[in-house]
């Protein structure tokens, strides 16, 4: 939990930043999306209003909206996870989902 000082400077909003923006630069390396710069300001963007106002039921997609199998959700642990919107999904696709997501929490996430 932060304090109000902390919100009040800027601490947060400045740690939420780097946060997102380390969120998108290694799922970058997994959606090709990701590396358009609008793309990735888009994303980054939402992702630092969730961390800032956490909301259960926010998503946003990695792959194209026109295919939009894989997407960015918050976890029951507060932290975010990826996951696979195809059904069903395959063996496969659960795996990618866990690697995915074990990688954005080595990064602290």
């Amino acid at each position: 939990m932060t304090n109000m000082f902390d919100r009040l400077t800027g601490r947060d909003r400045a740690a939420h930043a780097d946060h997102a923006r380390r969120v998108v630069a290694v799922l970058a390396e997994h959606f090709a999306e990701l590396r358009e710069p609008m793309t990735a300001d888009i994303v980054q963007t939402s992702i630092e209003r969730q961390l800032r106002t956490p909301d259960a039921a926010w998503e946003v997609f990695l792959d194209s909206p026109y295919v939009a199998n894989w997407s960015l959700k918050p976890g029951a642990d507060g932290r975010l996870r990826v996951a696979c919107r195809r059904h069903p999904a395959t063996g496969a696709d659960l795996e990618r989902e866990r690697m995915l997501t074990a990688l954005l929490h080595q990064g602290g996430s």
